[in-house]
C-alpha cells in the first residue's frame, strides 16, 4: 500500500493515537487522526498509508484516501506524487 508523507505528526486524543497534517497540492492541509503504529518513520520523515483512487501522469500528481475520515470531514486528497512511497519502490508511473 502506498504512504504519504505527514507534513506534521503531533500526539491524539489519546496516548494510542497521533495528529497527522498531509498537505494538498494547493498548499492546504487536512488534519487525520490515526494510531501510533499505522504510522511509517523513515528517516526524519513520517509517512501514513493510503488508498490511490487517480493517477494523474500529465500533472504528477495522485488523488489518494484516507483509511480515517479528515478532521474536516474529507477523506480524499490531491497530493504531489513526490510526496508518496510506493511498496518495493515500485512507482506506477
Amino acid at each position: 500500500m502506498p504512504e504519504v508523507l505527514c507534513e506534521r505528526v503531533g500526539p491524539g486524543m489519546r496516548p494510542s493515537e497521533r495528529a497527522v497534517t498531509v498537505r494538498d497540492v494547493l498548499g492546504q492541509s487536512e488534519l487525520v487522526l490515526v494510531k501510533h503504529d499505522y504510522l511509517t518513520v523513515l528517516g526524519d520523515k513520517t509517512y501514513m498509508p493510503v488508498g490511490v483512487c487517480f493517477i494523474d501522469k500529465k500533472r504528477n500528481v495522485v488523488l489518494v484516501e484516507f483509511s480515517h475520515e479528515a478532521i474536516t470531514g474529507g477523506n480524499r486528497l490531491w497530493v504531489r506524487s513526490s510526496d508518496l512511497i510506493w511498496p518495493n519502490e515500485a512507482v506506477p508511473f
